[in-house]
């Protein structure tokens, strides 16, 4: 699987571009991410950045980076 280096710069769409199942996940994390089901979340995704995340959910970044982290080594199913 290939990798990308999380950081508050990396963008959600790549993140989910190389782990598909982190998306299932985000809610997990926070249930602030439950909006990105939504039509209007769907738009964000291809906008938003990491730290843009942290600073909306209130989730600080380096937890938020740790456990995306673990959504990428999660086998997709």
């Amino acid at each position: 699987m290939e990798r990308i280096e999380l950081t508050a710069a990396t963008m959600l769409k790549d993140v989910l571009q190389v782990a598909p199942q982190v998306r299932k996940g985000l809610e997990t994390i926070s249930p602030r991410f439950q909006m990105l089901n939504s039509p209007m979340g769907k738009i964000m995704m291809g906008k938003v950045t990491l730290g843009d995340m942290s600073q909306r959910s209130g989730v600080p970044l380096k937890e938020l980076i740790e456990k995306i982290g673990r959504l990428m080594d999660t086998p997709s199913r």
